[in-house]
């Protein structure tokens, strides 16, 4: 009696050490794109008591080892059978090819423990993956210059040849191509576009492709945001002629946004009935003698609006007529504020130097100088007098001075350094620079002419 029970407590032993049946069946071996692998793990609890079921691990290639998801442990009474699922799913820039896996299962109670090996395999739609991407933030300004920073990375076994990069913004195209890549490498590119000068202000879509043997395999689309310039340009053309006086008013929006345009001009009482204009006013306001009449405008970008009024005067005011065309073109031949410009060469380029002189008797208030500078050459950033606001455009940059006021006889000079970018034989012209008041040039400088090599 004693012996049977001796040897029933040593099989009840072997049982309670021994192994559970257990099957690594394979549903969907390979994982591609958002689908997962899926494996099913088939089992029967040969124990005499019930026991709950579990994966307990996993050993696999280290990237790989956060791909996997499975069952929760399940109960199973002695003798029945069990399953549990096991779903691997790889991300999108994994690379492609087999992994091979153990997945160890034991009871919960930790007194049993089986071990299967297996192996999946990663494939994609796509041998190429982009890993990320990025656009320079803040707002654009027409002719500016928006980067784009792109990296991908190649998930093939083998490598991949003709790889293209291409970025498109409101019709305009920029690529790069001819790249190889080996297995696993990844390759960053720097695409850059220029905004169209006339491009309205809002949110414009900029448009990333990945290019193979010239095709795209994969795009992304950011947004860009075009800020508003508001430029108006106005100015005013006079016609004399013998016993008549024309007049044009003229104002243009250079920015990229509509915009409200008001254009007024002042006459002497005594002239009204002397007077026609083009349109009639939308208002006027007199006094003092004189009467100033008001046009109000919606203009759109690039467009422009006229204004002509004409004076015709009777003959007892050719006079009065000569005196004042006489005074209008000696007024004209002395201006009151005067703009020259001058370059030297230097070590480190060419200075440009710029002087505006006050000739008038009295102070001038709100002076703007302008000038510009073709792309062929870049403007230093190191102004040794006075920083001028800088803006680039597709054709060169555009530097402007404000002033707040000349004093009589005063003379103010500015000055800053540019590096040419080609040579050119023969030198090149310089465009002129300009002083504006109020919105309307009084003084320009002439272009100058200068040797040029970088």
């Amino acid at each position: 009696m004693r012996k049977t029970v001796l040897v029933l407590l040593v099989l009840f032993t072997v049982q309670l050490v021994s192994g559970f049946p257990l099957n690594l069946e394979v549903n969907e071996r390979t994982t591609i794109d958002t689908k997962p692998a899926q494996f099913t793990l088939q089992g029967t609890n040969n124990l005499p008591q019930n026991r709950s079921f579990r994966i307990s691990s996993i050993q696999t290639v280290p990237k790989a080892s956060n791909w996997f998801s499975y069952s929760n442990p399940v109960k199973v009474k002695s003798g029945e059978n069990f399953s549990l699922k096991l779903n691997i799913t790889a991300p999108e820039n994994a690379i492609q090819g087999n992994y091979g896996f153990t997945i160890n299962t034991r009871t919960v109670q930790g007194d049993n423990l089986e071990s299967r090996t297996g192996y999946f395999t990663v494939d994609s739609d796509t041998d190429l993956a982009i890993t990320s991407y990025s656009t320079e933030s803040g707002s654009f300004l027409p002719g500016e210059t928006v980067s784009s920073n792109l990296t991908i990375i190649n998930t093939a076994s083998e490598p991949v040849r003709d790889v293209g990069f291409e970025a498109s913004l409101l019709g305009e195209k920029t690529s790069r191509s001819g790249f190889q890549l080996p297995p696993g490498a990844k390759l960053s590119q720097r695409l850059e576009l220029n905004l169209p000068v006339n491009v309205s202000p809002g949110d414009k879509k900029l448009h990333l492709s990945i290019l193979r043997n010239g095709h795209s395999i994969e795009n992304i689309t950011q947004s860009v945001t075009v800020g508003e310039v508001t430029e108006i340009r106005k100015t005013s053309k006079m016609d004399n002629r013998i016993l008549v006086n024309q007049r044009t008013l003229s104002a243009e929006n250079l920015g990229n946004a509509p915009k409200k345009v008001r254009l007024n001009t002042t006459i002497p009482s005594y002239l009204e009935s002397l007077t026609s204009f083009s349109q009639d006013p939308n208002t006027s306001k007199t006094g003092g003698g004189e009467t100033t009449y008001y046009w109000s405008f919606d203009l759109n970008s690039g467009e422009t609006k006229q204004v002509v009024y004409t004076t015709r005067y009777w003959p007892p005011l050719v006079l009065i007529s000569v005196i004042v065309v006489g005074l209008l073109v000696i007024r004209k031949v002395q201006s009151s504020v005067s703009v020259s410009k001058e370059v030297v060469k230097k070590e480190n380029g060419l200075k440009v130097r710029i002087r505006t002189l006050n000739s008038s008797g009295s102070e001038i208030e709100s002076l703007e100088v302008k000038d510009f500078v073709p792309d062929i050459a870049s403007v230093k950033r190191d102004f040794e007098i006075s920083e001028p606001v800088i803006r680039k455009t597709n054709r060169g940059t555009r530097l402007a001075w404000e002033l707040e006021d000349l004093s009589p006889g005063e003379e103010r000079v500015l000055e800053y350094t540019i590096e040419p970018l080609y040579e050119v034989e023969g030198g090149v012209n310089l465009p002129s620079a300009e002083i504006v008041v109020e919105d309307e040039k009084v003084a320009e400088s002439g272009e100058v002419s200068t040797e040029f090599r970088p």
